[in-house]
């Protein structure tokens, strides 16, 4: 069924495609919410295990639930800082945490970065 209060984007061209410096700062982006996803986990392990160690005590509560709103709000803001170059739109609210293949309001697509080979420097 459709939605009835989403407006279909009426056709028109395609938006240019990205330049290399707004490529590499959202592949920037990317990494930052990778990286970010990765210190969180650790984080709220490090987080409850700490609450395990000092036992059902008030402080430790407080340190449990302040730790993870302060995970929480950290996660908000590196997730919804990044725009799209075209037109403006949150690239948080489009994905979660990989950036998605392309923009939903422009149409704009996202190139993946380049893969480096391995073994060493490419020639």
């Amino acid at each position: 069924m459709r939605n009835p209060f989403r407006h279909p984007k009426p056709p028109g061209p395609l938006p240019a495609p990205l330049t290399r410096e707004e490529c590499e700062r959202i592949w920037t982006w990317e990494r930052w919410m990778m990286g970010f996803y990765a210190f969180a986990m650790i984080a709220i392990l490090g987080t409850v295990s700490l609450a395990g160690v000092m036992g059902h005590s008030t402080q430790g509560r407080l340190v449990v639930v302040g730790v993870l709103v302060l995970l929480a709000l950290a996660g908000a803001f590196v997730q919804f800082r990044e725009k799209c170059p075209r037109c403006a739109a949150r690239l948080g609210r489009q994905s979660r945490l990989l950036l998605p293949d392309k923009c939903r309001h422009c149409g704009v697509e996202f190139p993946r970065p380049p893969r480096k080979p391995p073994g060493g420097t490419a020639r």
